[in-house]
């Protein structure tokens, strides 16, 4: 977990105390860890680049969500209302997401469905796992999904089912 941990964030000394909270946090999960660099990355609390990163505030003043969910639910939250609107769209498809089948699903246009899929793999929500005979994504994670399901009321599960 120290070898990985170095990897996400580097070897800068001030970064000891932090790593150590998300080493005891994280519980030798990697997907706890890896949302909980994006989470301080996302709120500026680490800025540099992965594995050089540099802390912009005392360690004393941070405070990570306690559960992974509750980050993912965070990260979904951070989203502009396109992008949260097509991973939404995605988690109702399931974990496999077939471009055609989004497409149809989604009242935006291509460029615009495009531009969104291309932020949400940007953002590790999504990946490219096929683009013969059509583009297909997956979702990172099986809890990505499921946080990302639950998100939507439960009307709205309905209707898009």
């Amino acid at each position: 977990m120290e070898q990985f941990l170095t990897e996400l964030l580097g070897s800068d000394p001030s970064l000891g105390e932090l790593r150590k909270s998300l080493a005891e946090r994280a519980e030798g999960t990697p997907l706890f860890l890896e949302e909980m660099v994006r989470g301080l990355v996302a709120d500026g609390v680490l800025a540099g680049q992965s594995g050089r990163y540099e802390l912009t505030r005392p360690v004393e003043s941070i405070t990570v969500p306690s559960t992974i969910q509750s980050l993912i639910a965070a990260r979904i939250q951070q989203l502009g209302d396109s992008e949260r609107q097509v991973l939404q769209l995605a988690s109702v498809i399931g974990k496999n997401v077939p471009f055609p089948l989004l497409r149809a699903l989604s009242p935006l246009s291509d460029a615009e469905l495009e531009a969104c899929l291309a932020k949400l793999q940007s953002l590790e929500f999504l990946f490219e796992v096929q683009s013969y005979p059509h583009v297909e994504h997956t979702f990172k994670h099986a809890l990505t999904l499921k946080v990302t399901y639950e998100s939507l009321l439960a009307e709205d599960r309905k209707r898009l089912h």
